[in-house]
């Protein structure tokens, strides 16, 4: 093949391509313009998420607008499940789902920055009305605390929809969370009224 037919096969190439290219987003649009954008999160990222009981996963998709059953499910987690209506020009699906067994609490102690995002893009009420979740939890007017033994946190409970409710997170070595108890005592609270988790606990009726 001469330089002639190697310009030429490259231009028609590249021409063939590009009308692809244009070709695949027109139809893209015109596929969408009857659609809802609906944007999805989760906590587990690997959660199984169901819209109509179709499966989708962390993203965007496009949908009809409508009414739809959303559920996000993982082994070890509190299920969501909640009807949800879709407008157009866009949607939204963020979720993080409760802890319940000992290895989903460990996970979620670890990942508790995941629901500090969460919460942030959520803009949880109960936070931005102020009063209302600090009269509930006066306990967050010392968190996060840390020393050199310790670190205490809270994070909101997903599972309570109220965003009223905290789960309350020990970053410590095994011989320093009596420590932490000790410090939540100090402060004029009963640890036994709140839920905590401990970062990396194992539970030792496991071992």
């Amino acid at each position: 093949m001469n330089n002639v037919n190697k310009i030429r096969y490259g231009v028609i190439t590249g021409l063939v391509i590009i009308v692809g290219l244009i070709g695949f987003y027109t139809y893209q649009t015109i596929s969408r313009s009857d659609k809802v954008k609906v944007t999805i999160q989760a906590i587990p990222n690997d959660a199984t998420i169901l819209i109509n009981n179709k499966q989708y996963g962390i993203g965007d998709v496009y949908i009809l607008p409508g009414n739809y059953s959303v559920s996000v499910k993982k082994d070890g987690f509190q299920n969501y499940s909640q009807s949800s209506t879709f407008t157009k020009p866009a949607g939204s699906i963020d979720v993080a789902l409760a802890p319940q067994s000992d290895a989903a609490k460990a996970w979620a102690s670890q990942h508790s920055s995941d629901y500090s995002a969460y919460e942030g893009r959520a803009g949880t009420q109960a936070v931005t009305s102020g009063q209302s979740f600090l009269d509930k939890n006066p306990i967050v007017n010392h968190l996060p605390y840390e020393n050199y033994l310790f670190t205490i946190g809270y994070f909101i409970n997903p599972s309570d929809k109220s965003g009223n409710s905290i789960i309350i997170t020990i970053d410590a070595a095994e011989g320093y969370r009596q420590s932490a108890i000790n410090k939540i005592k100090e402060w004029g609270y009963q640890p036994s009224e709140f839920n905590i988790t401990f970062n990396n606990y194992v539970d030792p009726f496991l071992k």
